[in-house]
């Protein structure tokens, strides 16, 4: 429930600070004619972050046997992403009225993986810490 907890923060971080990259810094390399509404990718991360969730889960990134997996684990969280980004390009071209702009979608792409792999680490760090202080705790009995 942690690391559920945890990767909904870090998305929810990784998508903003996309925002902020691609609309607040001008950066060269993104095309001018992109509109920033804050707003309008607000309401678009309020249903990216639980679907995106749900991919997590469906790839088995909660699932215990696959904590700790190293370089399977990491996989798992690359490919879920990749998944999730799919399929925001896919809604685009299924509604062509759906219009974000796409380094927005690169970058959130990029910083959610980047920001899961953190994710993981601070919630087993968690994890760690309170069976370590349980059975602190039990000791004292």
């Amino acid at each position: 429930l942690a690391l559920l907890f945890s990767d909904g923060i870090m998305l929810g971080i990784a998508f903003r600070l996309a925002y902020s990259l691609r609309f607040d810094l001008n950066i060269g390399v993104f095309r001018e004619d992109a509109i920033p509404s804050l707003p309008f990718y607000q309401s678009i991360v309020l249903l990216l972050v639980p679907t995106w969730l749900v991919i997590y889960a469906l790839s088995g990134l909660y699932n215990r046997k696959n904590l700790l997996g190293g370089t399977r684990e990491y996989a798992r969280l690359f490919n879920s992403t990749t998944i999730g980004a799919f399929l925001v390009i896919a809604v685009g071209f299924l509604l062509p009225d759906f219009i974000f702009a796409r380094g927005w979608l690169l970058v959130s792409w990029g910083l959610a993986f980047l920001l899961g792999l953190r994710s993981t680490k601070i919630s087993l760090g968690a994890s760690a810490l309170n069976v370590h202080t349980s059975l602190l705790h039990q000791g004292k009995r």
